[in-house]
């Protein structure tokens, strides 16, 4: 006996072909998530590496300082385990200059443009 016509068979197909591409893109999806935090993770694992081995060179300086330091009879050079740090100049712009107010005073802060008078605030 032939099967009975469905008018919806081609409708439920596409359907199923419609959950099957939406799987597969989430599949994809988590997949790519999983790739960036694996990749987050050895870009951190390898920056604690870094500063471990940072660490460690530091501690074998201070300890070689401290062996050699103990039987020597003679002052310690410190100037041979100085190190200069660097840091950014700090730009305070306006706020790093004194200004002169009118009736002569210098004062930090600035003269008003308005009415000509010194910016002044009383407690």
């Amino acid at each position: 006996m032939p099967a009975a016509y469905d008018p919806y068979r081609d409708i439920r197909r596409q359907e199923a072909e419609r959950e099957r591409a939406r799987k597969a893109a989430e599949r994809a999806r988590k997949a790519a998530e999983a790739e960036r935090k694996a990749a987050h993770q050895d870009a951190r694992k390898d920056e604690a590496a870094r500063i471990n081995s940072d660490l460690a060179q530091r501690v074998e300086q201070l300890n070689s300082f401290l062996v050699a330091g103990l039987p020597a009879t003679a002052e310690p050079n410190l100037s041979e385990l100085r190190v200069f740090a660097s840091a950014p100049l700090l730009d305070l712009g306006d706020l790093g200059r004194a200004f002169q107010n009118p009736d002569g005073r210098i004062s930090l802060r600035r003269h008003r443009a308005s009415g000509g008078e010194a910016s002044r605030r009383r407690p």
